[in-house]
């Protein structure tokens, strides 16, 4: 099975204060995507693709791009407003792309076979990426790793994770995308209508997902079905990539397996997550699960 896999990379990285995705962390100023590519390689992905905002073609190219031509397969799409499935354009003033489903069906025409679609600003671990692309090997339609919250906070604030209900048989029975999730006193809880109490052991998605082309034959009618919903605000409101996909679901009525996760995951979302990320970049490279030089 051809598998490539998908970096989201055009987010705008607001609570970052910059281009997160670019940002230099591995001892030679490789980016969090640079480490998941080389591993992503290494377990024979055949195409890498980076989906962009077009202002940021020249840094990736000066940086990672450069590293990988020549070496590695890789295209890249750029994430568009007006890009969308709709016959007529849709005049609405906005700040930002429309999320990560809008990033899915930029990506969507890249895909031959396989896929794997992750953040290009988290770092989920090589045993990860060789799970979902067993799974989709071994007949899985649609897969997702599922994460303890526990073991996604930031130190320095609030996160929104997509909250996991698991069947008996391991499953995905919903998705609940909770956008203020965070620690006090020793406590979890998430801000919804109030503020409620979560345990930590709670499932979670970190935006990494695993699945075959033939479930996005509905992406289009999806996404229209979204923006065509009324009562939305469509200068703010983001097609979620969940959204997407539990709508895929139940179009296609399959179910979409749970992974359990034992890799550490880490990622940047605000700017004090860097020293963080950057020492445990630093005691990969040492300990030897890493190079040096990764390209």
């Amino acid at each position: 099975m051809h598998k490539t896999l998908i970096f989201m990379a055009a987010g705008m990285g607001k609570r970052f204060g910059g281009n997160k995705q670019l940002a230099e962390l591995g001892p030679l100023g490789q980016s969090l995507m640079e480490y998941t590519a080389y591993d992503a390689v290494r377990l024979g992905v055949d195409k890498l693709v980076f989906v962009l905002r077009k202002d940021m073609e020249e840094a990736f190219m000066d940086t990672l791009g450069k590293r990988l031509e020549g070496k590695v397969p890789f295209d890249l799409v750029f994430q568009k407003e007006e890009d969308l499935p709709l016959e007529k354009p849709l005049h609405v003033k906005r700040e930002k792309p429309w999320g990560t489903g809008q990033c899915l069906y930029a990506a969507r025409h890249a895909i031959e076979e396989g896929f794997l679609i992750l953040n290009a600003d988290d770092f989920y671990g090589r045993s990860v990426l060789s799970d979902l692309m067993k799974a989709l090997e071994e007949g899985e339609t649609l897969a997702i790793p599922g994460y303890r919250v526990i073991n996604t906070l930031s130190e320095e604030g609030a996160v929104s994770r997509g909250v996991l209900e698991v069947s008996e048989t391991g499953h995905v029975v919903s998705i609940k995308e909770r956008e203020r999730i965070y620690l006090e006193e020793g406590h979890l809880y998430y801000e919804e209508d109030g503020v409620h109490p979560m345990t930590g052991e709670e499932l979670v998605s970190m935006n990494i997902w695993a699945g075959k082309k033939s479930i996005l034959r509905h992406l289009p009618e999806v996404f229209h079905q979204f923006l065509e919903t009324p009562g939305r605000d469509l200068r703010k409101e983001e097609f979620y990539l969940p959204v997407a996909m539990e709508a895929l679901l139940k179009k296609e009525k399959v179910s979409l397996k749970v992974l359990p996760v034992s890799e550490e995951w880490m990622g940047v979302t605000y700017q004090e997550d860097r020293n963080r990320v950057m020492a445990r970049l630093k005691d990969l490279t040492e300990s030897g699960v890493y190079p040096r030089v990764l390209f």
